[in-house]
């Protein structure tokens, strides 16, 4: 227990020495020139040395089903706060988040989000969370780009696979990309909601096969959702995680963002 607190301690500080390296720097440049394209490398960094600092050792399949260059709306299930770091690693660091607000006050992390086109969803204002999503359906449009989210809208609890959100699905369809289920497993091992401890691990990530837009677009949120949620059961399973009680599955359609 000892050690692994030890790994805690020092993913926290190693978090905080690469945001304030990478993120500094990045922000003093954003402010006197229009310089997007070095953030996705910096984001790379940034999340390979978190990885790294928490002992995840990481395996991505799937690349060769998407088109380089393309832009996807990436929808799989949550595990661990190391989700985000392990999927900017999958993506080579070319996608956005939809994230709770509160991660947006962290100072130079929130305001790096911001800047460079994360959106903050306020979960108790569902006003605030339809112009947030107004707002990056703006930015997809004038500057393009992926962008992911975590449709059971919280990190898993015992490691299962909880109940997709129908707002979320919404959300996929009035990008007009085409949505790639992902699943990710290993993360809730290395570190579980609630605790502190860090536990070093393999991670592993797969990417579906695409959706294309028009086929998306073309169904209904119901029969989207329980597509992709299936995609991400079936995907899950592979690796070996636990399976989806028939409750959660029945009440997969429930809900709303």
């Amino acid at each position: 227990m000892q050690v692994h607190v030890i790994r805690a301690i020092w993913t926290l500080t190693a978090a905080v020495l690469l945001t304030l390296m990478i993120g500094v720097p990045v922000l003093t440049v954003c402010l006197l020139l229009p310089w997007r394209w070095g953030f996705d490398r910096c984001f790379s960094v940034w999340s390979r040395g978190i990885l790294a600092a928490t002992g995840i050792r990481l395996t991505v399949t799937g690349r060769d089903r998407l088109t380089p260059g393309m832009n996807y709306f990436f929808v799989g299930n949550h595990q661990s706060m190391m989700d985000i770091p392990a999927m900017t690693l999958a993506t080579r660091g070319r996608i956005r988040f939809m994230a709770k607000k509160s991660l947006f006050r962290i100072p130079w992390f929130g305001w790096i989000m911001h800047i460079f086109g994360f959106v903050p969803i306020d979960r108790s204002n569902a006003r605030r969370a339809s112009e947030a999503i107004d707002k990056m359906f703006d930015r997809l449009t004038r500057r393009g780009g992926s962008m992911l989210v975590f449709p059971e809208g919280s990190r898993t609890t015992d490691g299962t696979l909880g109940r997709f959100k129908r707002g979320s699905i919404r959300v996929c369809q009035r990008s007009g990309l085409a949505v790639v289920p992902f699943a990710i497993d290993g993360t809730f091992s290395v570190h579980r909601r609630g605790e502190f401890f860090i536990r070093p691990g393999p991670v592993r990530i797969v990417l579906g096969e695409p959706i294309e837009s028009g086929e998306v677009s073309g169904m209904s949120p119901d029969a989207l959702l329980e597509r992709v949620r299936e995609t991400v059961s079936r995907l899950l399973a592979r690796s070996g995680s636990k399976p989806v009680t028939a409750g959660v599955a029945m009440a997969a359609c429930g809900g709303v963002l």
